[in-house]
């Protein structure tokens, strides 16, 4: 994805083969996730949508590359335009199923330590969380000092929050020199709906409301993953380059 960053690519290797070290979302993507819920529900042919095993509310999904690299802004231009249009389909389904619109956000690169790091598995993984208006209005102010992506230069590819909030919004990137907190919009959405805890999985997964986003997306096992017809198209280039 061509941002004009002047930091490093990294360019990582899939994990999922590799003994001990192991990349979840990798195994997650093939079907092979940790748990029976973990795994695919819909499908394009460089996506994955898994639901999040941290399900902060009904509708709390993950939008995956089925290769590996670190992050949306890292990953190349195709790719990259190939997630956000699963995305899009993925709103639409998550719309109609709960009568909400929805925030959706990545939290770039996993840092060296807990104070750097925005994520936790250096693997693409866009959130995307139907959320109540009034809450919505909140997150348009959490992103008041981001700018618009397409607007935004030079990024540090390593260390950049990057969110939208409902589906006609522009992508918005943080501002050069934010601290970045691990597991940022994550926690500010817990805060809001009353510090469940829920998004870190290591505490247990959510499985009763995964079930139930499950039965509300009215998808069933024996047909997943769906296939959802979409691919790269230049349409989206303008939103996604400086």
């Amino acid at each position: 994805m061509n941002t004009g960053s002047e930091g490093p690519v990294v360019e990582a290797a899939c994990s999922a083969d590799l003994g001990e070290h192991r990349c979840p979302l990798c195994d997650a993507g093939r079907g092979r996730g940790a748990v029976p819920l973990d795994r695919p529900w819909l499908e394009s042919e460089n996506g994955v949508v898994l639901p999040a095993l941290g399900h902060l509310l009904r509708g709390h999904l993950l939008i995956c590359s089925k290769e590996h690299h670190p992050n949306l802004l890292s990953a190349p231009d195709e790719i990259a335009e190939e997630l956000l249009k699963l995305l899009d389909e993925t709103y639409g389904r998550l719309r109609e199923a709960f009568g909400k619109d929805c925030f959706a956000f990545e939290h770039g690169f996993v840092g060296k330590n807990t104070e750097e790091m925005g994520c936790s598995i250096d693997h693409i993984h866009l959130h995307v969380i139907p959320l109540p208006a009034g809450t919505l209005d909140l997150a348009r102010g959490w992103l008041a000092d981001f700018r618009p992506l397409k607007e935004s230069g030079a990024i540090d590819r390593q260390r950049y929050l990057l969110a939208r909030v409902g589906a006609d919004g522009d992508w918005l990137v943080s501002p050069d020199g934010i601290r970045v907190t691990h597991r940022h919009f994550l926690k500010l959405v817990d805060e809001e709906i009353g510090r469940t805890g829920r998004y870190d999985e290591l505490l247990g997964v959510s499985g009763d409301l995964i079930e139930q986003t499950h039965e509300a997306l009215g998808l069933r096992d024996g047909e997943l993953p769906i296939r959802v017809p979409v691919r790269a198209r230049h349409v989206y280039q303008e939103r996604l380059t400086v």
